[in-house]
């Protein structure tokens, strides 16, 4: 009789991630407590405290784990369009971003950075928690100047903050609304109008074309035209009478 594999076991820190997650989002950061949240993931309370010591530290966990997964996803789209045109790579990246920023993770993301960011950046550990996403970020952006697809006299931090920062106003906007869209351009066509206004400020001046070849012109020959015939004619006559007369 053919033995049955053994069920994966449970990946308890994650689960406890997603969990908060959702409580954080709904509830807030003083709104969660341990015990509600060990209730929620269907865990022990001290099963906790086994992968994180405090709240805190499940809270910059939460907020770690988001952004591992938008960089990974950011990343896996961006590998292999470098040798395509700029307009074409500031486009992919805008439709990535955005569809990313439309999933539920980081609509609850967003919602608890709204709510408690303020809180996050109190954290002693919240100094270096965006300095991943920010390395990769810059190192993207480098990677585009070195192409030459990028003027070089661009800084890299204020062509990120003008490139991400319409976007992300974008798609929160209706959260940052109070659900009620306040943008009448559709998506498309602002992920359109965006990557116009950014190839008109960052991409390389075309290269002048070369001057036109100029052809050397032959140089004439000056030639002594011969006399024609009749010419000759009446110089020999006039001779003649001159002969004549003397």
């Amino acid at each position: 009789m053919e033995s049955r594999s053994p069920a994966p076991a449970r990946d308890t820190r994650r689960v406890l991630l997603d969990t908060a997650l959702d409580l954080f989002a709904e509830h807030g950061f003083a709104g969660t407590s341990m015990r509600t949240l060990a209730r929620a993931a269907g865990l022990r309370e001290s099963a906790i405290y086994h992968h994180f010591p405090s709240k805190e530290a499940l809270f910059l966990g939460v907020f770690e784990s988001v952004l591992a997964q938008r960089a990974a996803y950011i990343g896996a789209e961006m590998a292999t369009i470098f040798d395509r045109p700029l307009g074409d790579i500031l486009t992919r990246l805008c439709e990535a971003m955005v569809a990313r920023m439309q999933t539920p993770i980081e609509r609850k993301f967003w919602r608890i950075m709204l709510a408690d960011g303020a809180r996050l950046h109190q954290l002693e550990a919240a100094r270096t928690l965006f300095a991943g996403p920010r390395t990769m970020a810059l190192r993207l952006f480098e990677e585009l100047r070195q192409r030459g697809k990028v003027r070089k006299d661009v800084p890299g931090e204020v062509f990120l903050l003008h490139f991400g920062a319409p976007l992300f106003f974008m798609a929160n906007a209706a959260m940052l609304a109070g659900g009620r869209p306040i943008l009448e351009t559709p998506v498309p066509r602002f992920i359109k109008e965006h990557v116009a206004f950014m190839l008109r400020a960052v991409a390389p001046e075309p290269e002048a074309p070369p001057p036109p070849e100029t052809k050397t012109k032959a140089k004439k020959t000056s030639t002594t035209a011969r006399p024609s015939r009749s010419a000759h004619s009446a110089r020999s006559a006039r001779a003649t009478r001159s002969r004549k007369e003397g």
